[in-house]
């Protein structure tokens, strides 16, 4: 296996990539991985958990990519001023055009049959933006902790007045939600106690949901984002998701499939880890990953091969 550099002009950037291959090995016609920044950090991520996949992929006979997007690393253009700041600049797709550029790129580079996408956090975001608005560009999609809620926690700009503004608001609507069957749903199939108490009566009130209005999330959630993974997903695009277990995307996560059918063609693996983080750097989970991802896209590129 060898990693070699790649320096591209893309859109009007310099950007720069780490490709992970066997040596001496011909990769045309096969499903090659782009992995994108995980938020503002570099192509190596913050454990280099992105280049030990590259490296377990590429051992197996799958090329791996991680490029550096516009003001990211060692690519040219404008750093973000802070992280809240590059957070709202993703949602309104900061980086879908040279995603996309750089598929498009690397299956005419590497004569590729297709290219699965994907990354952690924010880099779930831009795939799932492009692989929806996109059909068929993408072969399947790599969602590890995919930021898929909406909270002032990491909304930008979410100042005292923004707060003031958010209260009065509030205080406008209580009464007006008191009596909303969709925020009475919602409660009911959270996490309360109440909805805990009524377990088993999630799948009927789930469906309840799914009738009236189209998807059980709730009222935080970047319900476009899931939009562009459903449309996928019905188009029978797979997906890889990686959560930590009992954490905020895991949640998130468990909405959003109750959300996505379930006899559709695209499929949904699934892994929770245990005793880690947001970013996968504590417990296990390095080695989790990577023997899921192994797996998963073995088993994926496989079919696609033999598809084409």
């Amino acid at each position: 296996m060898r990693r070699s550099i790649l320096t591209w002009r893309i859109l009007d950037d310099d950007l720069v990539g780490t490709c992970h291959m066997q040596a001496e090995s011909r990769i045309d016609g096969r499903i090659g991985i782009l992995l994108l920044n995980s938020g503002p950090a570099p192509r190596s991520g913050n454990s280099d958990l992105p280049v030990h996949i590259g490296d377990r992929l590429a051992s197996r006979g799958i090329p791996v990519f991680r490029f550096d997007l516009p003001g990211l690393g060692d690519s040219s253009g404008s750093p973000p001023a802070e992280f809240n700041t590059y957070w709202l600049e993703v949602l309104q797709g900061r980086n879908n055009e040279v995603t996309l550029a750089l598929v498009v790129k690397l299956k005419q580079e590497f004569g590729l049959s297709g290219v699965i996408v994907g990354g952690l956090c924010a880099a779930a975001v831009t795939t799932l933006q492009v692989a929806g608005s996109h059909a068929g560009t993408i072969a399947g999609v790599i969602l590890m902790e995919p930021a898929l809620r909406f909270g002032e926690d990491i909304i930008p700009n979410f100042s005292q007045s923004n707060m003031a503004t958010a209260l009065h608001v509030s205080g406008k609507t209580k009464l007006r939600q008191l009596f909303s069957v969709r925020e009475w749903l919602r409660y009911l199939t959270g996490n309360s106690r109440v909805a805990t108490m009524l377990r088993p009566l999630r799948p009927h009130l789930v469906r309840i949901q799914l009738l009236l209005f189209g998807h059980t999330l709730h009222g935080d959630m970047n319900v476009p984002l899931f939009m562009h993974w459903r449309r996928i997903h019905a188009q029978g695009t797979p997906s890889f998701v990686a959560v930590a277990e009992g954490q905020d995307m895991d949640r998130c996560v468990t909405h959003a499939l109750d959300s996505l059918p379930t006899n559709g063609p695209g499929k949904v693996t699934l892994i929770r880890i245990p005793q880690t983080n947001h970013i996968l750097t504590s417990g296990q989970a390095r080695d989790i990953v990577l023997d899921a991802v192994e797996h998963w896209s073995m088993a994926e590129c496989k079919i696609h091969v033999s598809a084409s």
